[in-house]
């Protein structure tokens, strides 16, 4: 498509060359740019040269250089004299301020596959502010992730992994990841040499508005959501002053997070609802991504915390008082737990009503979900409660939002 872009050097470097090993690599050592909307996507690979077009927002084909704020990262790699081996440039350009370093781990065949102590790669920031660490394989197929540490939004040390936004292969984490997970199966990409064609770049745009009007400074970030597969980061943008968002990804299932700008700097417990206003975090169902999207607004002001009750100490059973807000359809109640005596912040429910458009709920004092670590409320033991609010269906070609609010603390006696 005329704006998509072909991935080049938005991913990994590819040098035909005989297999030589290099020193350098092997075993060595879940945000925003201020000022503007910025896009990221992670890929391992790209391809440099000359000529070449590409869409707005993004380099073009053959290596042409970003001239827009979008950015991405990857890795690929081209075969070898006689198909021996491959060198591959590891790349990644953060998409948010305060990155102080990007590591690449994963399955190289190496004493220290998975080890974020002792990464396969270690990146150095360039000039242009992509980070970049060259690499020799054979030919195969190496699962891996990166790791960057750093984030003006929570703090120098905050880590996360990251799935490569610019290519769409992925294969479930091993069990010797630290990402791996029993229960839900998290996704890591797929390099395989020799590299195949190039992925095409899609853009996701979006409007994120308060009370109706485009609101700038809150986190966006994109998820790969693929089938039987768990949610995994792949990059995050900040919303430029009238709300815009402009995020890349190759061909995937994905989903958008658009997080409350305190959301990785403050704990729940630190969060007042009433004053601020505003919903945690709203969340985007599953899009197909294989051209450039433009999503439907979400809203995200949440004027009702007043009115949720009860709020402090309460006993079983429980009526939740509570609210739909404009720009959504149906709410539900949700309470969560910790299984330590003094909650900070929340994960997943522990229960949660149905959706409706009742601004009753009913609370028992039984947790219902999978993610629950106890059977029931432990009186004197501190929990938080809080709403969802669900927007309408989808249209076709859309997404249906759904809100979180921000939650109060609440203890059974």
């Amino acid at each position: 498509m005329a704006n998509d872009l072909a991935l080049s050097s938005l991913s990994l470097s590819l040098v035909a060359f005989a297999f030589l090993p290099l020193g350098a690599c092997g075993g060595t050592t879940e945000t925003t740019p201020t000022g503007s909307t910025t896009s990221g996507s992670t890929s391992a690979a790209s391809t440099t040269g000359s000529g070449g077009s590409g869409g707005s927002g993004g380099a073009g084909a053959g290596g042409a250089t970003a001239t827009s704020s979008a950015s991405s990262s990857s890795a690929s790699s081209s075969s070898g004299a006689g198909g021996s081996g491959a060198m591959a440039m590891f790349r990644y350009e953060p998409a948010w301020t305060g990155v102080t370093a990007v590591t690449v781990i994963g399955g190289f065949g190496t004493a220290t596959d998975w080890d974020p102590k002792q990464p396969y790669a270690t990146l150095v920031k360039g000039a242009d502010g992509a980070w970049t660490a060259p690499a020799s394989l054979p030919d195969g197929k190496y699962p891996y992730l990166f790791q960057v540490t750093g984030d003006d939004a929570a703090s120098p040390t905050y880590n996360r992994y990251a799935m490569d936004g610019a290519s769409s292969d992925f294969i479930a984490c091993p069990a010797s990841s630290p990402t791996y997970g029993m229960m839900n199966s998290n996704p890591c990409s797929l390099l395989t040499l020799p590299a195949p064609a190039p992925a095409v770049i899609h853009h996701v745009k979006g409007l994120v508005t308060y009370d109706g009007v485009g609101v700038g400074g809150y986190l966006v970030q994109l998820d790969r959501d693929e089938p039987m597969s768990h949610h995994f980061f792949e990059n995050r943008a900040v919303t430029a002053a009238d709300g815009t968002f402009d995020l890349l990804s190759a061909s995937a299932s994905v989903r958008i997070q658009v997080l409350h700008p305190t959301f990785l700097n403050k704990t729940d417990a630190q969060r007042d609802p009433v004053a601020l206003s505003a919903l945690r975090r709203a969340l985007s169902s599953s899009v197909a991504i294989d051209k450039n999207v433009k999503l439907d607004a979400v809203e995200v002001a949440y004027h009702a915390s007043a009115a949720n009750l009860p709020v402090g100490t309460t006993t079983l059973p429980t009526t939740f008082k509570i609210s739909v807000i404009p720009g959504y359809a149906q709410a539900r109640a949700s309470v969560y737990g910790s299984g330590q005596a003094m909650i900070k912040s929340i994960g997943d429910p522990w229960f949660s009503s149905a959706y409706g458009a009742a601004t009753d709920a009913a609370f028992d004092g039984t947790f219902t979900t999978k993610q629950a670590m106890e059977m029931a409320v432990k009186p004197g033991e501190k929990y938080f409660w809080g709403t969802w609010q669900r927007g309408a269906a989808a249209p076709p070609g859309g997404v249906q939002w759904e809100g979180e609010s921000m939650v109060f603390p609440i203890m059974w006696q």
